[in-house]
């Protein structure tokens, strides 16, 4: 297989990863064109597979070799000499060193941040969350839409919510690193400690079980509100990668609800979702989406 074609089935292969069946990457993309989800895919499973690495790697040691491996590979991808398939896909959506630059800043955030949690305030975190997704969401709209990238605040916008999301989908992988990223004004404000909010049996009196839980509802509320600020502001109807990541934010954000009515330690695991549930979400979202269109 020459060159040409081993990058073209490396980024169908990505493709095929986001298609997975039964996914929210699946649902979220099932109204994407097939040559816009070509184009935005292998910047997504890249993503996604980094931060994957801190999560799911027992040694930080071996982390962070992962990891700054994936900062040569990116450079190698510059000029087509990557040796993994999805680094080989990048050339395909990437067009400028600057893209790839911004992909190896984020490698390195992710770097500085699988050892280091200590968030002192709600504005730091605020910061903390968009620099999680603010180089997806920027690389993967600049794609699609000239327009909308132009709109700084909106792009970070949904990059603090994506942050958000991503925290919480990932809370129990990485708790058992011993890692909070939440603020901890926020646990003063609510007068409870790390070890409440990591214990695996509630194991402690009603009363800090409740003030655990208001915790809890706090940032649920965040989350539903920057959903709602996005929807506020959304003036871009027709914009079908926008739309997946609308999608994307609401079966994650359905799926942590749903798994808070399990009561105190709801995020013991991943947040999940059935599929007909995630269907019956898109298929409304999507209903809402088209109404926002018409309004434009």
């Amino acid at each position: 297989m020459n060159l040409s074609s081993a990058v073209n089935q490396a980024s169908l292969d990505c493709c095929v990863q986001i298609k997975k069946m039964g996914s929210s990457l699946y649902y979220s993309s099932l109204f994407l064109p097939q040559q816009q989800l070509l184009q935005i895919a292998p910047v997504v499973n890249f993503l996604w597979r980094i931060d994957r690495i801190p999560r799911f790697t027992q040694e930080s040691a071996i982390a962070e070799k992962q990891l700054l491996w994936w900062i040569e590979e990116i450079e190698k991808a510059k000029v087509n000499q990557a040796q993994h398939p999805i680094a080989r896909a990048l050339s395909t959506s990437l067009k400028t060193d600057e893209q790839f630059s911004d992909l190896q800043g984020h490698v390195r955030h992710v770097l500085l941040h699988q050892t280091d949690c200590q968030i002192d305030n709600e504005e730091s975190f605020a910061e903390f969350l968009v620099q999680k997704r603010l180089t997806l969401v920027e690389l993967i709209m600049a794609l699609s839409n000239q327009e909308l990238i132009e709109n700084k605040k909106y792009l970070s916008d949904m990059a603090q919510l994506l942050g958000l999301i991503d925290l919480f989908d990932g809370y129990h992988q990485d708790k058992l690193h011993g890692l909070l990223y939440f603020p901890l004004q926020s646990l003063i404000d609510h007068q409870i400690t790390v070890e409440h909010l990591t214990l695996s049996t509630p194991s402690i009196d009603e009363t800090v079980q409740n003030k655990v839980q208001a915790f809890w509802d706090y940032w649920l509320n965040q989350l539903v509100s920057m959903e709602n600020l996005l929807w506020k502001n959304c003036e871009s109807g027709s914009d079908n990668v926008l739309l997946f990541l609308m999608l994307y934010c609401r079966i994650r954000i359905k799926a942590i609800n749903n798994s808070r009515k399990k009561g105190y330690n709801f995020l013991h695991q991943h947040p999940t979702l059935s599929p007909v549930s995630k269907l019956w979400t898109v298929w409304l979202t999507r209903a809402k989406w088209q109404s926002n269109k018409k309004a434009y």
